[in-house]
């Protein structure tokens, strides 16, 4: 085990008051959920963003992200390729278009989701939920052929 993942699994990298350790451990692959759901409540919104990027943030953590205050937190967690379904289903709601925005720019978020996007209230999210949409079948009917 290297010295980082010895620091990372008693905590020693994250300290409050070292922005910069607390925002490299938010995304490192080998962060316990306890200082993950730690970073998760951080009052510097980067740190929370960084902790919605991560693919190994636990579930019960990304569905409290998912309704963080802060619109850049919820689109981080809309490009993170590891969050459920259920959380993308979610922020295709959220009152934010840049939430919505960044979802519907992910070629990984299901069609369906993506679909309802292309009917947004909001013309920036629709036309870009429609380019998503055509390239996903672009793509699809390539690997088809």
């Amino acid at each position: 085990m290297c010295t980082t993942s010895i620091a990372l699994n008693t905590g020693a990298l994250h300290h409050p008051s070292n922005y910069w350790l607390s925002y490299l451990s938010a995304g490192h692959p080998e962060t316990p959920e306890k200082v993950l759901a730690d970073l998760a409540h951080s009052a510097d919104y980067t740190i929370r963003m960084r902790v919605a990027e991560n693919k190994l943030t636990p579930p019960f953590i990304q569905r409290m992200l998912a309704t963080d205050s802060n619109p850049e937190v919820r689109s981080a967690l809309a490009e993170n390729p590891a969050v459920s379904e259920e959380i993308l289903w979610q922020l295709a709601k959220d009152e934010d278009p840049l939430v919505r925005y960044e979802l519907a720019d992910n070629p990984r978020v299901a069609l369906t989701v993506l679909v309802t996007l292309v009917n947004d209230e909001n013309p920036y999210v629709s036309v870009r939920a429609e380019h998503t949409v055509e390239k996903v079948i672009a793509s699809s009917q390539r690997l088809a052929a």
